[in-house]
């Protein structure tokens, strides 16, 4: 299977919701987590969908609500996304760090 710049991009996500699911080397964060997770399941990633519907069952709805406006105007606004991305790589470096 080849994999596509999506694929690569929804690892990517999945990877940060692992991070902030987990707290590894970050602040627990299962809302954040979440938002990550629905970024990857919407570009394909099974496992991000196992995930969160997992840590969902830690939350509340109002936790999942905001958890799910904030992964809709990242998906909607490419320039959040955007931003986003570069978040993720600096949190990425610094944990390979």
């Amino acid at each position: 299977m080849i994999a596509t710049r999506e694929d690569g991009i929804a690892s990517v996500f999945f990877e940060h919701g692992v991070m902030y699911a987990t707290g590894r080397s970050v602040c627990r964060d299962l809302v954040a987590a979440h938002k990550w997770f629905n970024l990857a399941a919407q570009r394909g990633n099974r496992d991000a969908i196992r995930w969160r519907r997992e840590i969902a069952s830690e939350m509340s709805a109002e936790e999942i609500a905001a958890a799910q406006r904030a992964a809709r105007l990242e998906a909607t606004d490419p320039e959040v996304l955007a931003r986003q991305l570069i978040v993720v790589a600096d949190d990425l470096e610094a944990v390979a760090a």
